[in-house]
């Protein structure tokens, strides 16, 4: 197991569970901690919700993907290979940024993720 450090918080009330776990949100918007199916912390951005409306709470960027931490507490993983390189250079774009990127993905990329994590 992990330990947490003492300014992160659990928001019960919106539901942030991921595997039965519950996914743990700084107070000062730092990494996102999520338990993942084998019990490990996995860390990942906090997204900053400019819209104040996104489905959107986290997300981890590599070279060729962006995994992303939706409300309900699903993380899906989007690959250049199976989204596509423009679709994945734009969401990651997107996630930096704090704005559009829930609706981005529903309007253009949809169901195109290489796994649902």
């Amino acid at each position: 197991m992990f330990s947490v450090p003492a300014h992160y918080t659990h928001k019960s009330s919106t539901g942030f569970l991921k595997n039965n776990f519950p996914c743990l949100l700084p107070v000062n918007r730092g990494p996102v901690i999520y338990v993942k199916k084998d019990k490990r912390a996995a860390y990942m951005k906090q997204y900053l919700n400019l819209q104040g409306d996104s489905g959107v709470v986290a997300f981890e960027t590599g070279r060729d993907y962006i995994k992303i931490l939706f409300r309900g507490g699903e993380v899906y993983l989007y690959t250049n290979a199976i989204t596509g390189r423009e679709h994945v250079t734009e969401m990651k774009e997107l996630a930096e940024k704090g704005r559009g990127l829930s609706t981005y993905i529903s309007q253009h990329v949809k169901n195109r993720y290489a796994e649902k994590l």
